[in-house]
């Protein structure tokens, strides 16, 4: 089994209190539209942002300053890592606010390690990415309320519900397109 080393996913103290803040409040003020909205504008321009450049671009890895709520690892992604990060964490985000609106428990758990993204992802990701976003999309809206009595804990945003997971989840959206943004700008492309 591989070894894992906690420190590569640590986000700092301060940034977890932020977020921990930010997303209860957020999802306190916040309807289940509202928040989608977020998720879908945020997937938008990170699609916006990649078609903008050429994929051999997109698939290099550039170094950038941590920014708030990002993880050591993801310090040196490309843009098409992030993606395949942000697919990942949809893909269970949606089977996570599945099971929670329907009332059912959650069986198996959720890792950092499961969101590491492949190096050697392609430009393939880019419709995966966005056929994911969309589907997020019609499951959350098909769902009457999210704001569910069962509640799953996120390691350092505590027990939350399927309406806060909406929540964080769009606020995800957002920390990684502002880090894809960071990537370009770096690499001189912005």
């Amino acid at each position: 089994m591989e070894s894992f080393d906690r420190a590569r996913y640590q986000v700092a103290f301060y940034d977890r209190c932020w977020y921990w803040a930010t997303v209860k409040q957020f999802a306190a003020v916040t309807s289940q539209q509202n928040a989608l909205k977020t998720f879908a504008r945020e997937a938008t321009r990170l699609i916006e942002l990649v078609d903008d450049v050429d994929v051999a671009r997109s698939s290099e890895p550039v170094r950038v300053a941590r920014l708030m709520g990002m993880e050591p690892i993801s310090c040196e992604w490309s843009i098409l890592m992030i993606l395949d990060h942000l697919d990942r964490f949809n893909r269970d985000m949606m089977r996570l606010i599945q099971v929670l609106a329907d009332d059912h428990p959650l069986r198996g758990a959720f890792t950092d390690h499961d969101y590491e993204p492949d190096s050697d992802v392609d430009g393939s990701i880019v419709n995966q990415f966005e056929s994911n976003a969309t589907d997020y999309l019609r499951l959350v809206q098909s769902k009457t309320s999210l704001r569910t009595r069962r509640v799953f804990r996120h390691s350092w945003l505590g027990p939350m519900n399927a309406h806060q997971w909406n929540c964080w989840t769009a606020a995800h959206m957002r920390i990684h397109r502002r880090h894809a943004m960071k990537i370009l700008s770096v690499a001189g492309v912005l």
